[in-house]
């Protein structure tokens, strides 16, 4: 943590900066944060916003700015992956030939929905089951 001897100059300045601004510079500045970044519509509803929520608003902001970037890199690496090749004798050919076999949407569907495909051994162990309890 710092102490108060260890702060620059340049820090005692940025805070007279903050402390130097009014009142009136600071709602527009929140008024415009708000409209650019938390799809306000009107200035009731920065009026109607406590600085807590403000805060919180803004952090989930934030948050969600990282999320995009996540995505976008995911992106581009998938994007890289989906265009990987494998060396075959002394050709190259594309790793995932078709879209199907780079992502399984029924897969995934089904995973979220909980539905799980039974396998082969599952039929097996039905078939077991039920000669045993004959």
């Amino acid at each position: 943590m710092q102490e108060r001897s260890e702060i620059t100059d340049d820090e005692h300045a940025g805070r007279r900066e903050e402390i130097d601004e009014t009142f009136d510079e600071m709602y527009e500045r929140v008024a415009l944060t708000c409209f650019r970044y938390l799809d306000f519509k009107n200035l009731d509803q920065v009026n109607n916003l406590t600085p807590y929520e403000y805060r919180l608003l803004m952090k989930a902001k934030e948050l969600q700015m990282v999320d995009d970037q996540y995505y976008l890199h995911l992106q581009a690496y998938l994007n890289m992956t989906a265009q990987a090749k494998k060396q075959v004798g002394k050709k190259q050919r594309m790793v995932y030939t078709k879209f199907s076999k780079f992502f399984d949407y029924q897969k995934e569907l089904d995973r979220v929905m909980g539905i799980k495909k039974q396998s082969k051994f599952d039929k097996l162990a039905e078939f077991i089951n039920k000669k045993t309890n004959y």
